[in-house]
């Protein structure tokens, strides 16, 4: 099998803040998977939160293009491609190759029942807030039912508040991007749950996962940066 693959930026239409960062444009590389004449497509960006950099992917691909050209299996994969970005592009490559081999969608490939439709929120980016408030209420009057606010320590209370009084009957994630201590968990979950927020997400660093060991909040948590394997 033959390996592709090209950095592009895409940019986006405003700068996008979390509370980490602030990107004017999304990172990806788009890989290909060649057997004979059939293609697999997949594509990833970069994790600059664990250190990674586009010469980190680079380099994983690089590997990567040694080792498919040796024979190795989409199901051997992670035993040769370190836990990269890299490869989950390349995973959805093959994958997407097996389904064209077997001319089968990925529903029947993998055994996974098919729904007709999910369900996805809208991410608010960092900003002032009459300007997360505008989007939020833009993003209702799009169709979307759930939310991501993006959070630092600065104001989540009233920025919640502000956008729950503006778009009533919507559910609401707070995403703090590790922005949190426990102590700001544990102050700020009680308020948050009364305006309606049904998850936070990566509250905490994703070093210190242990210290959740003392959450006491009513909401619940999911893991992003934490989840990495």
């Amino acid at each position: 099998m033959d390996l592709l693959y090209a950095y592009q930026e895409w940019a986006y239409t405003e700068t996008f803040r979390i509370s980490r960062s602030a990107s004017a444009n999304s990172a990806l590389f788009v890989v290909y998977v060649r057997d004979g004449a059939l293609i697999g497509r997949g594509e990833c960006g970069l994790l600059p939160q664990y250190g990674q950099t586009k010469e980190h992917v680079v380099a994983a691909l690089e590997h990567a293009r040694k080792v498919l050209s040796a024979g190795v299996s989409r199901q051997d994969l992670p035993l040769h491609v370190e836990n990269t970005s890299a490869r989950n592009a390349l995973d959805c490559a093959l994958w997407d190759l097996e389904c064209k081999k077997s001319e089968q969608d990925i529903w029947r490939r993998t055994g996974v029942a098919r729904t007709e439709s999910i369900e996805v929120d809208l991410t608010i980016g960092i900003n002032p807030l009459e300007k997360m408030r505008s989007d939020a209420v833009a993003a209702v009057a799009a169709g979307y039912r759930i939310l991501k606010l993006k959070a630092d320590r600065n104001d989540v209370l009233d920025n919640v508040a502000a956008i729950a009084g503006s778009c009533p009957g919507i559910r609401l994630i707070v995403d703090a991007n590790e922005a949190w201590d426990i102590a700001t968990l544990n102050r700020v979950s009680p308020e948050l749950k009364r305006l309606g927020v049904c998850l936070i997400e990566q509250p905490l660093h994703h070093q210190s996962d242990a210290a959740l060991r003392a959450y006491e909040g009513p909401v619940p948590l999911c893991a992003d940066e934490s989840c990495s394997s």
